[in-house]
């Protein structure tokens, strides 16, 4: 038997059980096979100051990404949606040419696609709400570099507005 949906305001307010005083979200009621009811949650979770997911994650894809941008092994324009527009234009900048680097630069030196850049390290510092700093060991070609972002709340996600590398 197919478990059946209805969609149902919440009549009592579910929690979230890491945060007891969160504020209700829509539920939607579901039947399983062996008749139960139950209530799950239905939609996006709450999003919010303190409502963030996990920066640490997203800036280790975000240190290794910038690490191949800078190596001419990927491009710039795949980061778009991740950086706002002072740091990508600054990222850009920093990038070699697609003129110059027309083939990855792996591909040019003789690596093997495997040899990727391997994020080690990442520290997250939380300074203010909806503020992650964050520092990254990446290691690549047998090197050490270091990567430091700072990923700030813009539209109910992070967006990273400053990249060092060194």
């Amino acid at each position: 038997m197919r478990p059946s949906t209805e969609q149902s305001t919440p009549q009592t307010p579910t929690q979230d059980l890491d945060e007891p005083n969160s504020p209700a979200q829509q539920t939607s009621r579901v039947t399983v096979a062996d008749g139960r009811d139950r209530l799950i949650p239905s939609g996006p979770p709450a999003v919010g100051p303190g409502r963030l997911p996990d920066p640490r994650p997203l800036a280790g894809e975000l240190a290794r990404a910038v690490v191949e941008v800078l190596a001419g092994d990927r491009p710039v324009g795949q980061l778009l949606t991740r950086l706002d527009s002072r740091t990508y234009g600054q990222l850009s900048a920093r990038a070699p040419a697609p003129a110059t680097a027309p083939i990855p630069a792996r591909a040019r030196a003789g690596i093997h696609p495997t040899d990727r850049p391997r994020v080690c390290t990442v520290h997250v510092s939380h300074p203010a709400a909806g503020v992650a700093e964050i520092t990254a060991r990446v290691q690549t070609n047998g090197r050490s570099r270091a990567v430091a972002l700072r990923l700030e709340e813009w539209q109910g996600r992070w967006r990273c507005s400053a990249v060092d590398v060194g």
